[in-house]
């Protein structure tokens, strides 16, 4: 699917922000809609600012891009390996967003490229786990997940040392 969209935008600075801070909340306003309305999440992945023409760009890639598999290694140290299965699926579905703000003519450009395919799954964190997280803050990250990993708690499978550090 590639969709391509021209949304003419009407601004004003304020609070001594640059046209750099309004294109960004901006592109991460729009972000904040797609993902609203088709379920997808997308991660940030470069700007570029052209000032001879005054545009900024962003780019983001889908949370389930083939490219973020690639960038994820594993510790040298085995003993420091979880050796699960990612959390997502990653397709090569090609899914990029690129918001081009033109400053000049105050018009934001929206390019949409994805190959269609089931939406990644999101795992939440049940609420025995959170408890135990906030009632035994003293202990590090690394800890709590192997306590709650040997308590086999409720969807303990699902779980990240982010998300503990989240909560």
């Amino acid at each position: 699917m590639d969709l391509e969209i021209v949304v003419d935008v009407f601004y004003k600075l304020e609070n001594n922000d640059t046209d750099e801070d309004f294109a960004s909340s901006l592109a991460l306003e729009i972000i904040k809609v797609c993902e609203k309305e088709d379920g997808y999440s997308y991660i940030y992945y470069k700007k570029y600012y052209n000032k001879q023409i005054k545009t900024i760009s962003f780019t983001y890639w889908y949370n389930c891009h083939y490219e973020l598999e690639k960038r994820m290694k594993k510790n040298k140290d085995e003993s420091k390996q979880c050796n699960r299965e990612p959390r997502i699926a990653h397709y090569d579905c090609k899914g990029t967003i690129v918001i081009k703000v033109d400053l000049q003519n105050t018009l934001a450009f929206i390019k949409l490229n994805h190959t269609l395919h089931p939406r990644p799954q999101h795992f939440n964190v049940n609420n025995e786990i959170k408890e135990y997280i906030q009632a035994n803050m003293n202990h590090s990250a690394s800890e709590l997940y192997q306590q709650i990993v040997t308590k086999k708690m409720e969807d303990y499978e699902l779980l990240t040392t982010n998300q503990i550090y989240y909560w």
